[in-house]
């Protein structure tokens, strides 16, 4: 693969990422009341923190998936 070619493959990555930022709009996902939030699952017995991490995992596992499949695919095969 040519360097051209490379930098096509990590721009469309560098793309899917991206989109991946701009996918959950403020104004279609509106900030919630934190408070209440973790007053309503604080009265569930579930953790905040548990389920933000969960979010953040999941969200970095996909940025992530991009990234490494970018990589692979410029990896030099010497």
């Amino acid at each position: 693969m040519n360097d051209e070619d490379k930098i096509d493959v990590l721009s469309e990555a560098l793309r899917q990422i991206l989109n991946w930022c701009t996918a959950y709009p403020i104004k279609a996902f509106p900030e919630p009341d934190w408070r209440k939030v973790r007053m309503l699952l604080d009265a569930g017995g579930v953790d905040i923190a548990a389920v933000t991490g969960s979010n953040m995992r999941f969200c970095l596992e996909g940025v992530g998936a991009i990234a490494m499949a970018a990589l692979e695919a410029i990896k030099d095969e010497t």
